[in-house]
């Protein structure tokens, strides 16, 4: 299977916790340091939010499985209460 993924959005917040958007297909690592954090997605296109803290210990990912190309995350905005796609 191949695997595709692209991030469209960066935001780091005050705390600098460095949030990103975007989309993958198939199996993808998520983690930037050498070890592995690997995802495998549901459908032809998933969408992922992402948040690496200072320390980069581990990322946190939520993802929606199963997406339409056109429907992939753009954007991303984070603030006090909330994070926005």
């Amino acid at each position: 299977m191949n695997s595709e993924a692209a991030g469209y959005s960066l935001f780091v917040d005050t705390a600098g916790n460095v949030f990103s958007t975007g989309y993958f297909k198939g199996t993808v690592d998520f983690d930037p340091s050498n070890r592995i954090y690997s995802l495998s997605g549901f459908g032809d296109y998933d969408i992922f939010i992402s948040k690496l803290d200072t320390s980069v210990e581990r990322p946190w990912i939520l993802y929606e499985a199963g997406v339409a190309k056109r429907k992939l995350g753009k954007k991303v905005k984070v603030n006090k209460k909330q994070m926005r796609t």
